[in-house]
């Protein structure tokens, strides 16, 4: 008789089992269902929510290039870093998607939509990395600014607060032995390439160079407007290890052009040189234009000689002047921007 009770009560736990793994397995399908259902409505919001931030971009876009226009020559980025809650990077992205609205509009909502959407949280959360690392450019900028306040002005390096076009008035024909400098590449400024040729015509003493980077977008443009001023030299190519992708014409770039012109008489320069320099990390922290130390102390050596006056007409955050001091050349920086000139007097306190 204890067999069969102990029977019994095994049978019936087996059936119990049975039935929590059935209830079990009913319970798992429902999750795994409103697993499924919230991932579709969240893919879905996902969707809404980057073409309404597309639309957003643009507009922001829009406005900023209204403000540029607005807005005295050389203030838009203090208006910037004094009004707009986000940095002068995030703006300059901004401004490119707008630049850029009819591409956004089309090819990139032409992608299937789970490459679109799963790519957008990606560059989102990229970008959020960018912001802190831009907080970090910043606090670095602003230590540089208070350093700045010891600057003492001295006869091998000078650093000017004002537009070129302006200030290079006051030196005379003949005076800088060469101008090495980085002007900005958007079309906007395409007319400074012309000012900045006649003006070296002009202050230049005969065969010195003209050392410019330039971007490839307008690459022509720029070598004819420099052309009816100076004669074509060469050309020098850095290479980068990071790549910028040119969405308009949908290439990915790794070269950075410097482009070498001549007062006449042209004259062939003493020493051989290779036209590569060879790849460095990119230096954006003070500068979103910024060069690399190493590209300038190359370009220094290739072309100019111990004592000699460079002029850069465009010193965004310095680096021309710091390495002419790092290789005993003298300089003149000019540049538009107050915060930038006082980043400089920063740097000019740290090298001595």
């Amino acid at each position: 008789m204890k067999t069969d009770k102990s029977d019994k009560k095994g049978a019936f736990r087996d059936v119990k089992k049975k039935i929590e793994r059935r209830n079990m397995s009913t319970q798992l399908l429902v999750s795994v269902k409103d697993i499924t259902t919230e991932i579709i409505n969240l893919h879905s919001e996902i969707k809404g929510l980057f073409i309404g931030s597309l639309e957003r971009a643009i507009r922001i876009g829009e406005l900023l290039f209204q403000e540029k226009k607005a807005i005295p020559h050389g203030k838009f980025l203090s208006w910037i870093e004094k009004e707009l809650p986000f940095k002068t990077r995030t703006a300059q992205n901004y401004m490119e998607v707008y630049k850029n609205r009819e591409w956004a509009n089309t090819q990139l909502l032409a992608y299937s939509d789970n490459h679109r959407e799963l790519n957008s949280v990606y560059l989102m959360l990229k970008e959020g990395k960018k912001e802190e690392k831009e907080l970090q450019s910043e606090k670095a900028r602003e230590d540089l600014r208070q350093k700045g306040k010891d600057y003492i002005p001295g006869e091998e390096i000078k650093v000017i607060q004002g537009d070129f076009r302006e200030i290079t008035k006051q030196f005379p024909d003949n005076y800088f032995d060469h101008i090495l400098t980085d002007p900005p590449y958007p079309g906007e400024y395409l007319p400074l390439w012309s000012d900045l040729g006649r003006i070296a015509n002009r202050i230049l003493k005969p065969s010195g160079f003209l050392i410019a980077y330039s971007g490839q977008f307008y690459l022509d443009k720029v070598m004819s407007m420099l052309s009816e001023h100076l004669e074509y030299y060469w050309l020098i190519v850095i290479l980068h290890t990071l790549r910028t992708d040119i969405i308009q014409k949908n290439i990915g770039n790794y070269l950075r052009t410097i482009l070498i012109f001549q007062k006449p008489p042209i004259q062939k320069q003493e020493k051989y040189i290779t036209d590569l320099i060879p790849a460095t990390p990119k230096q954006k922290e003070l500068h979103s234009w910024q060069q690399t130390e190493n590209g300038m102390n190359e370009l220094l050596d290739k072309f100019t000689h111990i004592g000699d006056l460079i002029l850069d007409p465009f010193a965004g955050s310095g680096t021309t002047l710091v390495s002419c001091r790092k290789n005993k050349r003298r300089c003149i920086g000019i540049e538009i921007e107050k915060r930038n000139v006082e980043i400089i007097k920063g740097r000019l306190v740290i090298v001595g």
